[in-house]
């Protein structure tokens, strides 16, 4: 993803030093090395899949903190309220009444 939005101009070497993008860029970089690291411990698959899952999680947390500032917790956070909002709610009536004799409505 670095490289793609290096390659849109979405991002200049300004950026790096601004340190929200540096943080994202060393969160990155320390999950792609745990992750290798894990490949190459001399354990079992189950185990393996365990330190997986906490290493995601714990990249997760990271970024969080670490790399995304208020305003984009605020989107983010509005969105993930938003999707889960759904949940629950009945079915709005539709705005235009759909008639039995209406041509082009299956019956």
């Amino acid at each position: 993803l670095y490289i793609i939005a290096s390659k849109l101009k979405a991002f200049s070497l300004r950026d790096w030093s601004s340190g929200h993008l540096l943080r994202a860029f060393a969160s990155s970089a320390a999950l792609f090395l745990a992750v290798g690291i894990i490949a190459h411990l001399p354990v079992s698959i189950p185990v393996a899949i365990a330190l997986l899952l906490v290493t995601f999680l714990a990249y997760a947390v990271a970024f969080w903190v670490l790399a995304v500032d208020e305003e984009d917790r605020a989107v983010i956070s509005g969105l993930w309220a938003q999707r889960f909002s759904i949940i629950g709610r009945k079915p709005m009536a539709p705005v235009v009444p759909v008639l039995e004799s209406d041509p082009e409505v299956p019956s």
